[in-house]
């Protein structure tokens, strides 16, 4: 390194003798990179930017005769940036924070594939699940219209005080449109299952698109009876049911992700049914516990259904 220039040579694979370009990090790192494969990972950008010739007072800004290009991003997310790139092992995202922010790298430099990587970290479970706000003001931020409304799907599991703590918390700030679009988005499907949940509806699209006519009776060939699976849904015992998913999606904004509510509504049903048919014989009662698990995954779609059927409208 020339005399006067400060920095430091990123590590490996970026400090390669034989790289014909250097990218220098707003912090002065130095990443010695091949400009062919910089320009299979965005023709657009980079083919035209080598075809222009630095600029002469840039000739005494070198290392080892190159000259620096200069980057506003920091190393590590060039490091990051160029690894997604390169034949190389892909980085690892622990932090939110790190995937906006090259994916803003990425979105500059018209890398599609960076872009495609980094949509990908951002709904693995580790970030979506448990923070699926910050996911959603991310791909807010780069007008990702289907992917937010995955995201702010995400968020439905979320109770009012989570969501509310989740927003404080937030490592990525939200516009105030994206606030504004979320919120929205929430109340409408609370409205949406608050109808699925009136008696007129539940009748006919939950109970009516049940595949059982009637519901659920199964015959038995260890106590030569049918059981009563009918009468629990159908009969003396669906108001009780009816209550069970009341008391899991009321108010509406309590959690209503598909998979929790049919595993909330089994337990809870089961719990009931339990003592309802404790005289059965035990290959009725199983029997009847595999009905009652999917009927409740039934419910769940149903519902699901319905949520999916809410218009998403953003102000972007």
């Amino acid at each position: 390194m020339q005399a006067g220039v400060e920095g430091h040579v990123a590590y490996l694979p970026f400090s390669d003798v034989l790289a014909d370009v250097i990218l220098r990090s707003s912090n002065g790192v130095s990443f010695r990179v091949h400009s062919r494969i910089l320009c299979e990972a965005s023709p657009t950008c980079f083919e035209g930017m080598f075809s222009i010739p630095p600029p002469k007072d840039a000739q005494n800004d070198t290392l080892d005769g190159l000259p620096f290009i200069d980057c506003t991003e920091d190393d590590s997310t060039l490091d990051k940036l160029l690894r997604i790139c390169y034949p190389t092992t892909d980085p690892s995202f622990q932090r939110l924070n790190d995937v906006e922010a090259v994916m803003e790298a990425a979105t500059k430099y018209d890398m599609e594939h960076a872009q495609e990587y980094c949509m990908k970290e951002l709904f693995q479970a580790r970030f979506l699940d448990t923070n699926p706000i910050s996911v959603f003001a991310v791909v807010y931020e780069f007008d990702m219209i289907s992917e937010a409304k995955v995201a702010a799907k995400a968020t439905l599991h979320l109770d009012s005080a989570a969501f509310v703590r989740c927003m404080q918390t937030s490592p990525i700030r939200m516009l105030p449109s994206a606030i504004v679009d979320l919120v929205g988005y929430r109340d409408a499907c609370g409205r949406a299952v608050t109808r699925a949940l009136q008696r007129d509806s539940w009748n006919k699209v939950v109970l009516g698109q049940w595949h059982s006519s009637p519901l659920g009776y199964i015959p038995c060939d260890e106590c030569d009876d049918y059981s009563g699976f009918s009468e629990y849904v159908d009969g003396l015992d669906a108001d009780a049911y009816h209550a069970f998913a009341c008391q899991l999606l009321n108010p509406p904004e309590a959690p209503i992700r598909p998979k929790d509510l049919a595993d909330q509504l089994s337990r809870a049903a089961r719990r009931d049914f339990e003592s309802s048919f404790k005289d059965n014989c035990s290959t009725c009662q199983q029997a009847l516990l595999r009905e009652v698990t999917s009927f409740s995954e039934h419910v769940a779609r149903t519902i699901d259904a319905c949520i999916n059927k809410v218009p998403f409208i953003l102000s972007f």
